[in-house]
């Protein structure tokens, strides 16, 4: 039995809005081969959208966020998938629990509190934390998806997040000096911290740790950031030995031993088309869109609705920024605690 971490994000680029970085852990049989993709667990799940109406699914969406989820139609690929892996998992569906570095400091922002969002999130089940009706068919989709599963030798063990204001986003970015170390160093922290913990649990029934990653921009090599983030969470290890696989435009392929394990780190173009990084892709982005929803609900109700939503990204972002100018002086709000500075 193999640990598998899959690692992806979420609101990378916007100006406005929360970054979100995800990291799922499974446990996997020794038999199954993650670089083979989605296929194998076609045809119960699928990296396709869905209508909101996700009761009548045929499929368990699983993929890529930008495949499944799409404004017009709105949460309902994101809610069925994430309600399925809640189930699997034994922490359930929680943003408190897969954030709980994080979300006291975001929600201590006013346009993420949240009461803010509360109307907006209700038309999301999983939000609001609905159960599933037995009577929708997705008790009988989501046994499919688990026998799937107990096919591949597949078991789903949760969620773990940072979730990144703006505020503090800046924050790092000033300390690091650039928003790719940000999300370099948040990245492989997030694995590490998430490694250490299992290992002090005693939860080391594995012979082996594998970490999927999407590529993060251009770069292309990342045994610094390894070590870094090694020696963070395993000051005992610091400077540790990191063997190259792999460093090709395509892929950045790592093994180093942490604690007397093998552990591979592997970076990949498309790295969400693998199962792993592909859950953490989809969980990402619904938090990051029920953060949104709370921050275009509290300048909707500031301004009386008087500006419309945004989704955060750059041309929008200053639209929105020229229409709640108005209001900024008198709430004493400065800009580097909501606007991103780089």
């Amino acid at each position: 039995m193999r640990l598998v971490l899959g690692v992806d994000e979420a609101g990378y680029g916007p100006n406005l809005g929360p970054f979100v970085i995800s990291l799922s852990q499974w446990k996997v049989g020794s038999g199954f081969d993650i670089l083979e993709g989605l296929a194998p667990l076609n045809p119960e799940f699928r990296d396709r959208a869905i209508s909101s109406l996700a009761a009548n699914s045929e499929f368990i969406p699983l993929g890529d966020s930008k495949k499944i989820y799409q404004p017009v139609i709105g949460l309902g690929g994101l809610d069925l998938a994430l309600r399925f892996l809640g189930q699997e998992s034994s922490q359930g569906v929680s943003m408190a629990v897969w954030g709980e570095a994080d979300l006291k400091r975001v929600e201590s922002r006013r346009w993420y509190h949240p009461k803010l969002g509360q109307r907006w999130e209700d038309k999301s089940d999983l939000a609001s934390g609905q159960p599933v009706d037995d009577s929708s068919g997705e008790s009988v989709l989501f046994q499919r998806g688990r026998d799937k599963f107990r096919e591949l030798g597949i078991s789903f063990e949760g969620f773990r997040m940072r979730i990144i204001d703006e505020q503090f986003f800046n924050e790092e970015c000033h300390r690091c000096g650039n928003k790719s170390n940000v999300l370099g160093e948040m990245s492989l922290g997030l694995v590490f911290s998430n490694l250490k913990r299992l290992i002090e649990a005693g939860d080391t029934s594995w012979e082996s740790v594998e970490v999927y990653c999407d590529r993060q921009g251009g770069k292309k090599r990342y045994a610094s950031l390894l070590s870094y983030a090694i020696g963070e969470s395993f000051p005992e290890e610091s400077n540790p030995w990191i063997e190259v696989l792999e460093e090709t435009p395509h892929v950045s392929c790592y093994r180093i031993t942490v604690k007397g394990l093998p552990v591979t780190v592997r970076f990949q173009v498309d790295g969400d088309s693998l199962f792993p990084s592909a859950a953490s892709s989809m969980a990402a982005k619904w938090v990051r869109e029920v953060l949104m929803g709370r921050l275009n609900r509290y300048w909707h109700d500031v301004t009386g609705g008087q500006v419309r939503p945004t989704a955060g990204y750059s041309v929008d972002a200053h639209r929105f920024e020229n229409e709640i100018t108005p209001w900024l002086k008198g709430l004493g709000v400065k800009r580097e605690h909501w606007w991103r500075l780089k």
